[in-house]
């Protein structure tokens, strides 16, 4: 039998938790819920998740601190990232964190379904260092990825 997928989810919202997690559960994986930036860089290295979605504003410490602190040279970890965010704009300065990113979904416009989706995606694709996402429109849907691209 396999072993079941684990994803890590820091988010603070607990409406969007309950409505994405659900699914995600539904679907097999296990899923370990954070609700701070401190919290989520605790249990990546302790629970060693098979991927990580990452909402950017998250308190004590930002997703965009996250993913640079994950990301800067030694890379810590080989665990992909889909960003989940209420951001539209990433700062400047962060953009190029942004490419490290599997995936970057727009909450306002991510269903349960589209962010079901893109982890079956990165858990199908088998390329942990490339992302699968290009633009692309979901069918039956308005929303829109934005592209990634690998490094």
């Amino acid at each position: 039998m396999a072993k079941r997928k684990t994803i890590l989810f820091g988010e603070d919202n607990d409406v969007l938790l309950t409505s994405y997690c659900k699914p995600l559960e539904k679907a097999g994986y296990n899923v370990i819920v954070t609700r701070d930036g401190l919290e989520t860089m605790s249990h990546l290295f302790v629970a060693a998740p098979d991927l990580l979605i990452l909402d950017l504003m998250l308190p004590k410490f930002d997703g965009e601190k996250l993913l640079q602190f994950i990301w800067s040279p030694p890379r810590l970890t080989r665990v992909p990232v889909i960003v989940l965010s209420a951001k539209t704009f990433v700062e400047p300065e962060n953009e190029r964190l942004m490419k490290f990113a599997a995936d970057y979904l727009i909450k306002q416009h991510c269903t349960p379904a589209i962010l079901l989706e893109s982890v079956r995606e990165q858990f199908s694709s088998h390329l942990l260092d490339k992302p699968v996402s290009l633009i692309k429109r979901f069918p039956n849907s308005n929303a829109i990825r934005v592209p990634v691209f690998a490094a």
